[in-house]
Order: structure tokens, then C-alpha cells, then sequence
């Protein structure tokens, strides 16, 4: 293979569209305040950080600090930081065309309901 580049995956990732529980959350970056640990853990709790690894916590923290700049009111560079967080959040998946680039695919997670399947009922029709 041309360039050493090999596929992530086979198929592509499955991804729910729930959010992740705050137990999978990786500690944040010792020098975050309080504003940069909210977006942290925001982002970490979105269905698509299902996919990261330990490699993608330094583009994590850069997304958290260029969003903490402009929750700050950062008006100097506001372009500049804009074309920075589309870059950061495409490496991430986490807009729709990256997830088509990174082979991301998003499905809805069905209801409890949906998978006790047919025929199954509850012990509550049961009585």
C-alpha cells in the first residue's frame, strides 16, 4: 500500500445517538478551569467520542481551549479560530461529512421496548 497507510476499520464504526455516560468521561488536562472541564466532558459524552482513543485527547483538549477562547469573547482572530474548530471537529467526526470520511455510521438506539422483540411481553402485561 502506497504511503504506509492502512484502513482504520474494516467496516465503518457504529455510533448511537445517545449520549455517553459521564463514567466514560477520561480525566481532563490539569490546567483546565472549570469553563475548559464543562466543554471537555460535553464533548467526551457525545455519541461520536465512542470512536476516539487515547491518541485523540490532545485534539480534544485544543477543540476545549479554542471554544473556551471564544466563550471568552475572543474577538481578535475569531476567523481564524472558526477555521481552527471546523478542523478540529472534522478530525474528531463530529460533524456528518467527516463521519462519511472517518466511515462513521450513525444509527438511532432502539427503545428498550423494541428489543425485547416480537411476541415478547412485559411482566407488567404479564399479571
Amino acid at each position: 500500500m502506497a504511503g504506509g497507510y492502512v484502513r482504520k476499520r474494516a467496516t465503518p464504526a457504529v455510533v448511537g445517538t445517545e449520549r455517553r455516560p459521564a463514567s466514560v468521561v477520561p480525566t481532563p488536562p490539569r490546567d483546565f478551569d472549570a469553563q475548559l472541564r464543562r466543554i471537555w466532558r460535553d464533548l467526551w459524552r457525545t455519541p461520536v467520542a465512542a470512536t476516539w482513543n487515547v491518541n485523540d485527547e490532545k485534539v480534544v483538549a485544543v477543540l476545549c481551549r479554542l471554544h473556551g477562547a471564544v466563550e471568552n469573547g475572543a474577538q481578535r482572530g475569531l476567523e481564524k479560530l472558526a477555521g481552527q474548530i471546523f478542523n478540529c471537529s472534522a478530525q474528531l467526526g463530529l460533524n456528518p461529512r467527516s463521519r462519511i470520511t472517518l466511515s462513521i455510521e450513525e444509527r438511532a438506539t432502539p427503545a428498550p421496548e423494541a428489543e425485547a422483540g416480537r411476541g415478547r411481553f412485559t411482566l407488567s402485561e404479564a399479571g
